[in-house]
Formats: structure tokens, sequence, C-alpha cells
């Protein structure tokens, strides 16, 4: 199928517009900068065995981690429990790194440190949230809230 010449130019002028286009929408989007895959990863609330056998302690243990492809610096990860209550939730504990802390900077910073005591053997569900806030490039950034995943009743009151 032969085009006829003016609509083959029409056609012609409109493409090399429409590349014209993507290439200035493609340079701007990379003039962003670097594109980081940073996340946070909430463990599942559990009874903590490492502290029943190492301290004593009977208790309900959420753990997270902070990982990203880029060096991170002065992280502070925020990792809170939460019970499920009948209307509304309830806070437990929430636990913060230290950013000063030299195990605060890396590309995984771990906060392993958030658990409350168990006071009696009454079912109830727990979850944990956790964000963080690191410097980045020498840029302060923030994450999302991040959930954990199963939220199951431990035999754990508090």
């Amino acid at each position: 199928m032969k085009i006829p010449t003016k609509r083959r130019s029409t056609l012609l002028f409109t493409l090399f517009l429409l590349s014209n286009h993507f290439t200035a929408v493609s340079t701007a989007a990379d003039s962003l900068g670097p594109k980081t895959r940073c996340f946070i990863e909430v463990g599942d609330p559990h009874i903590s065995t490492f502290l029943r056998e190492r301290r004593g302690i009977r208790a309900v243990k959420v753990d997270a981690e902070s990982r990203c492809n880029f060096l991170q610096n002065n992280v502070i990860l925020t990792v809170t429990i939460y019970k499920v209550g009948r209307f509304s939730d309830h806070f437990v504990k929430e636990f913060r790194t230290d950013p000063a802390n030299p195990k605060s900077s890396g590309f995984r910073v771990k906060n392993w440190q958030t658990y409350r005591e168990c006071m009696n053997e009454q079912e109830t569900t727990y979850y944990g949230v956790a964000f963080s806030e690191a410097k980045i490039n020498g840029k302060l950034l923030r994450t999302v809230k991040a959930r954990s995943d199963k939220s199951k009743p431990l035999k754990c009151g508090t």
C-alpha cells in the first residue's frame, strides 16, 4: 500500500514530534537523581525464644529492618507494637534506634529491641508498625509506615 506524499510527510513529522517529546520526558525523569530501593520489613509478632532462654523473660516481640541499596546514615528505625482491641487498637510499646550508634548506619539497619513482657497468658492479638528516617546521599529521607503481615493470637496478655 502506497501512502500519498502529503500524508507521509504529516506522519513523519508527527513521529518526529512524539519521539522528541518522549526523549524530553525521559531526560527530565533521569535528572531527578538515583532511584533507591529502600524499604522496611516488619516481622510478625511472636513470643521471643531469645528473651525466654537468655533473660528468663516471657515477652511479645516484633523485629524490623530497614534495607536500602544506598548507604543509610543516622537511621532512626521506629517499631511500635499494638494489640487489637474490641473497639480500637491499643498502643503497647515503642522503641527507636539511636542514630549516633554505629549500628544505625549501613545498607541494613535492624531494630530487634522492641518487646513487652507478658503479664499473663490471656490470648491477645498483636501487630507491629515500623517506619524509618535516614540520611541517604546527604538528604534526610523518610519511609512510609509498614505493618507486619500476620497477626495471630498469642498467649501473652499485657
